[in-house]
């Protein structure tokens, strides 16, 4: 029984140690632009769609990107929503969120769009 305790000492205490753990790598973050798609008229068949990714902002605020400007002239021709979330899609942006806005006469829906670069 001596030579017993000892040992189940020696086991307790080995069990207590802490190994040494490797840092965590910190988590790049991938920047992204984002937009917003809504909808002026019902809330799946517009009667137009508007891109916005910043261009309507104060002159030294506002979005100068000359391929977002192309792809709000894109989804410009598009009257179904479904539509221009599958170009949109196919372009490599993802749906964030979207966001019922109610208004006196139709509802808007927002559609918050993200692309990674």
């Amino acid at each position: 029984m001596k030579h017993v305790k000892p040992l189940l000492v020696a086991l307790c205490l080995l069990a207590t140690t802490a190994h040494a753990q490797q840092p965590i790598a910190p988590r790049l973050s991938v920047p992204s632009k984002y937009c917003l798609l809504y909808t002026i008229g019902s809330y799946f068949y517009a009667t137009s769609l508007r891109l916005d990714y910043g261009q309507n902002q104060r002159k030294e605020m506002a979005v100068q990107d000359s391929s977002l400007s192309a792809l709000a002239s894109a989804i410009e021709r598009f009257s179904s929503v479904p539509a221009a979330l599958s170009y949109l899609d196919s372009q490599g942006w993802e749906l964030v969120q979207s966001s019922t806005f109610p208004d006196e006469k139709s509802g808007q829906v927002g559609y918050l769009l993200r692309r990674k670069l």
